[in-house]
Parts: C-alpha cells; sequence; structure tokens
C-alpha cells in the first residue's frame, strides 16, 4: 500500500464532497441475488431490540445517512456516534459507521469507483461485540473487511450488479 493511500482521511472521500444532483450509491447485489446489500440492511435491523417503530426509524436513519453520503454531505466528526473512515485494511474500501447504544452498532463498507456507479456499498452488518473479546472482535470484523474486498474485485466485470435503471441505488 502507497503512503499517500495510507494516510487516506474522511476528507478524501466522495461522501463528504457535496454534489448536486448525489452521486449514484448502488448497493451491491450478485447477478443471482443470491447477495444483496439492500437485504442485508433489513437483516441486521430486524434483529435490534425495541419495537417495530424503533427498528423503522433505525432502517430510516441508515438510508438517509446513505444518501447523505451519495449527495457528498456527510459532516465529519459528528457527536452522535456515526463515523466515515477509511479501512485500513483495504485501500479502496470505506467505512460508515452506525453506533446506537443498545440497538448495536453497525457498518456499511463501500467502494468509491468513481463513476456508474459513483459509491458502491458492498456489505452491511452489525458488529458482533458478543464476545467482549477484542481479538475476537477484531477478528470478526477483519472477516467483514475481507468479505467487502472480495465483492469489490469480484464485482468489477459485471459493475456490482448495477444496470440502466437500477433499483438496487440509494434513493430508488
Amino acid at each position: 500500500m502507497s503512503k499517500e493511500r495510507d494516510r487516506r482521511t474522511a476528507a478524501d472521500s466522495l461522501c463528504t464532497r457535496p454534489c448536486d444532483p448525489p452521486r449514484a450509491f448502488h448497493f451491491f447485489v450478485d447477478g443471482r441475488r443470491a447477495r444483496s446489500v439492500r437485504v442485508e440492511i433489513e437483516q441486521a435491523v430486524s434483529q435490534t431490540k425495541g419495537s417495530m417503530i424503533d427498528r423503522a426509524a433505525l432502517h430510516g436513519e441508515i438510508l438517509g445517512q446513505v444518501r447523505r453520503a451519495a449527495a457528498g454531505k456527510l459532516r465529519l466528526g459528528l457527536d452522535n456516534g456515526d463515523v466515515l473512515e477509511p479501512v485500513r485494511r483495504n485501500p479502496d474500501l470505506w467505512e460508515i459507521k452506525w453506533k446506537r447504544g443498545k440497538r448495536g452498532e453497525f457498518r456499511l463498507y463501500h467502494a468509491e469507483p468513481g463513476n456508474a456507479p459513483d459509491l458502491v456499498g458492498l456489505r452491511f452488518h452489525a458488529k458482533d461485540t458478543s464476545s467482549n473479546d477484542a481479538d475476537e472482535i477484531e477478528h470478526l470484523q477483519n472477516a467483514e473487511m475481507d468479505e467487502a474486498g472480495r465483492r469489490f474485485v469480484d464485482g468489477v466485470k459485471d459493475r456490482w450488479g448495477h444496470t440502466p435503471g437500477c433499483h438496487d441505488c440509494a434513493g430508488s
């Protein structure tokens, strides 16, 4: 990894560079639709504690944050636990984090290929901290990052399932 890529900051991401209209933020889907980031979001949210209204609100918060990312309007240094940062394990990836106390922590790994689509959500998951063991938590997190990296590389040939008039893009 080059030193330049080692020094990426959230300010280097397209998610912090305003644009109008918003960029295309595509949710990865494989050709057989066996894996879909939209479904991963729904599954992770459905497994959280709280009422149906709480889960619907969380789902809306996540999709709203992705839409802000597409518009380049993610703010840096948020106090509510939402964070954007480069994935040090893979220089092609970025990570958007949500920390919601007892409702959990969530991660979306995405890439910024820059055109058709501009941004690609590759993997969404609830962070597994159930072991209370820092090494185990890190191991599980690394496995999620690695999966996002595989999806990025494997999906290039078919643009991660992105099609004209795509229904797997944020906002559609």
